[in-house]
């Protein structure tokens, strides 16, 4: 990902309170596909700070109840990279 769209994704995840669950949510299915799609890339994602974004909308910021159906997708990019480094 060379393009602006990973800084993109950080921001509307790390912004998730203003856009919204739906776009939060694709935005993660992003992070998820690319992840399982092109691992070997997965340090340039971890290098701009996007992974470290995800586990802070998670862990940190409290984010809606209704995304509760999308946490093990989360987690499951946690998991795959804390286990790729």
């Amino acid at each position: 990902m060379e393009t602006s769209l990973p800084i993109s994704l950080r921001h509307i995840i790390s912004n998730a309170e203003y856009y919204g669950s739906s776009l939060f949510l694709l935005a993660t299915d992003v992070v998820t596909v690319y992840v399982f799609q092109e691992p070997s890339l997965l340090s340039a994602l971890q290098d701009g700070g996007l992974t470290d974004v995800v586990q802070e909308a998670i862990l940190v910021k409290s984010v809606r109840v209704f995304l509760i159906l999308s946490v093990s997708l989360i987690l499951s990019i946690l998991f795959t990279t804390k286990s790729l480094i």
